[in-house]
């Protein structure tokens, strides 16, 4: 016990905080003056180590890691003044699932989602993009990683959390692609197919010179506007 003129002092010292049932620790800290500081840990309840921190006049600040009950890293991150700031990376099954910036408690910068095969564990594809204040900003792409090189599946643009600006999409065997005004479709539209991917299976090729052009038309705030044409496989015009 720390003691203040021989008195056992609730307000400064080593503190130890423990689960309502037996003698299992759930957490010490260090209080000055009533508030946390220096070193802070939580425990899960079958012993392991949960969180683990640092606090400055009852602030969180520098870094924070956190874990499973087996032992395994979930999350670090950095913390100012009670805020998250800096490069957060959350684990899954001991390997990244995603990185992202915060500044000032909000997702600001750039934003990666990992993932991987099941069996081999091997990295498969990924999502980047950008936050601005927890919103999506600017352009998000799904990426494949084939072998060691990347290519570009699906994007869209944003502004702001709004959908505005090109877009590519893949829906089986077709890739759309066009545009967004204001979270509406507005602009050309086109719609491909990979007949390889119809006949064999596989991932679809997304370049344009390889696929078949089964319809084009035109969008205005979200309403189909204008000409369209749609073709069978063959490349004849069908309608």
């Amino acid at each position: 016990m720390i003691k203040k003129a021989g008195i056992y002092d609730e307000d400064n010292g080593k503190k130890t905080d423990y689960y309502e049932y037996g003698d299992i620790v759930n957490a010490e800290y260090t209080l000055l003056s009533g508030k946390m500081n220096g070193l802070f840990k939580v425990y899960h309840i079958n012993g392991k180590l949960k969180k683990t921190g640092n606090y400055s006049n009852g602030l969180a600040n520098g870094k924070f890691t956190e874990y499973d009950e087996a032992g395994n890293k979930t999350a670090e991150y950095t913390m100012l003044n009670d805020e998250k700031n800096g490069l957060l990376t959350f684990y899954e099954d001991m390997k990244i699932s995603y990185t992202s910036i915060f500044i000032g408690d909000l997702m600001n910068g750039a934003h990666t989602e990992y993932y991987y095969d099941e069996q081999s564990g091997k990295l498969i594809a990924k999502i980047e993009g950008e936050f601005l204040d927890d919103e999506k900003n600017v352009i998000w792409k799904t990426i494949l990683i084939e072998d060691t090189e990347e290519r570009i599946l699906s994007f869209e643009t944003f502004a702001r959390g709004i959908k505005n600006g090109a877009f590519q999409e893949v829906i089986g065997d077709t890739l759309i692609i066009g545009s967004y005004r204001n979270d509406k479709l507005n602009g050309d539209y086109n719609l491909y197919i990979d007949l390889t991917r119809l006949f064999l299976g596989g991932t679809i090729n997304t370049k344009i010179e390889d696929l078949i052009l089964l319809g084009e038309g035109n969008y205005f705030e979200g309403k189909e506007a204008g000409y369209w044409k749609y073709y069978d496989i063959s490349g004849v015009l069908r309608s």
